[in-house]
């Protein structure tokens, strides 16, 4: 299932929060999750999967990522989760 641990869901609302600020190349989204290659590589799988992102191949090994309508309502939504697991 989608976004079960919280790595994963600190993750993508990091790529979710990049892509929405028009950040979506694999290099900038690695730096900035501070992640391993493989929870990223996971994180946008699972975004790809339920249609929050699209992939579009820019040319030798480099990669864009751009999110959808379907993607901005799922960063709203996680947002609002996370604003959740911080109030007390």
């Amino acid at each position: 299932m989608l976004l079960l641990k919280f790595k994963e869901f600190g993750c993508a609302l990091t790529v979710l929060d990049l892509l929405i600020m028009d950040i979506g190349t694999y290099t900038s989204m690695i730096k900035k999750t501070k992640v391993s290659h493989t929870t990223l590589q996971r994180v946008l799988m699972d975004l790809r999967n339920i249609k929050a992102i699209t992939k579009r191949d820019l040319g030798h090994k480099k990669v864009e990522y751009i999110i959808s309508a379907k993607g901005r309502r799922l960063y709203k939504h996680l947002h609002g989760v996370q604003e959740l697991l911080r109030s007390d």
